[in-house]
């Protein structure tokens, strides 16, 4: 992302107050945002979560060492 935005912000020649920078910048982000891609393992992720979750259940259900 970072580098998406230094390689198109390098075209921009002048800026006409803050505003006008928010809009280029953002012009220049859903540019950038046309190259992510998808993270790798996405599909099980859901599977993680439901497992940690059952961990943490279980780890409240034990007994308090004394």
């Amino acid at each position: 992302m970072f580098s998406t935005v230094r390689d198109c912000e390098g075209n921009i020649k002048r800026y006409r107050g803050t505003s006008m920078a928010q809009r280029w910048i953002a012009a220049v982000c859903l540019h950038g945002e046309q190259g992510f891609r998808r993270i790798k393992g996405y599909a099980s992720i859901a599977g993680v979560i439901k497992r940690i979750e059952n961990e943490q259940a279980a780890d409240i259900n034990l007994p308090k060492a004394a």
